[in-house]
């Protein structure tokens, strides 16, 4: 995934240079995993240290205080320690799982709370047990290792944003609307298959009470998003 600006095709190149944030959370997931992990495609990874972001930190030993339902096949887990570092947007941690099988989630929650994180991890019902096991078998009182924050995916100064987010893919998106000045200009495409399955929906509507900066598109009820025409209709 990059964050660098992309530029556009011919026919749709504006004159203001745009960051485009493109969430392909269950790509970029597995690829950060397979890093991680150093595993091949397909198999299986152990805890191992990661390698994403920065230099490992230590571990830590976090409380699961809440594991809620968030959105149809999406579950919200809240970790409580104290005095945990601080990230910034865009930042994911490494859970080491009751089975020594680590999965990487991206934090949602506010950088500034250092008594606690907050991931929402989503069930793939064809993967390889990692997001059934956050689902079915992590609950409240169960204590995981966590490692980082890290960032390989930060909010980086910009004329204007263009954020473009399919279902879970939202997690590392929603920080960076937070932090975004009041000025900035910015537009977000989210896309899911059903509204009830897109988690932070409400909050993400929110942020754009006004109306034209967040476009929701449900594939149940408009098909798949026009990625080409959400871009020609750029500022």
């Amino acid at each position: 995934m990059s964050n660098k600006p992309v530029p556009f095709p011919a026919r749709l190149r504006k004159p203001v240079p745009l960051l485009l944030a493109a969430s392909a959370a269950l790509v970029v997931g597995r690829a950060v995993r397979r890093r991680a992990s150093g595993a091949r495609p397909g198999r299986g990874s152990a805890a191992r240290p990661p390698s994403s972001g920065r230099p490992e930190t230590r571990p830590l030993t976090l409380l699961v205080t809440a594991h809620e339902r968030l959105a149809d096949g999406v579950v919200l887990l809240r970790l409580e320690g104290t005095g945990l570092p601080r990230w910034e947007p865009g930042a994911h941690l490494d859970l080491v799982l009751p089975s020594g099988l680590v999965r990487q989630y991206s934090l949602c929650g506010d950088p500034e709370d250092t008594s606690s994180y907050t991931v929402a991890a989503r069930l793939v019902e064809d993967g390889r047990g990692g997001s059934r096991e956050v689902h079915e078998q992590v609950q409240e009182g169960t204590e995981l290792e966590v490692r980082g924050p890290r960032n390989r995916f930060p909010l980086v100064e910009a004329p204007a944003y263009a954020f473009v987010a399919g279902g879970i893919g939202i997690t590392p998106v929603l920080p960076m609307l937070r932090a975004l000045p009041d000025d900035a200009r910015w537009r977000l495409l989210y896309g899911g298959r059903t509204r009830a399955s897109m988690p932070f929906l409400e909050e993400v509507e929110k942020l754009d009470p006004e109306g034209g900066r967040v476009t929701v598109v449900a594939e149940d009820e408009e098909g798949r998003p026009e990625l080409g025409a959400f871009l020609a209709d750029l500022p």
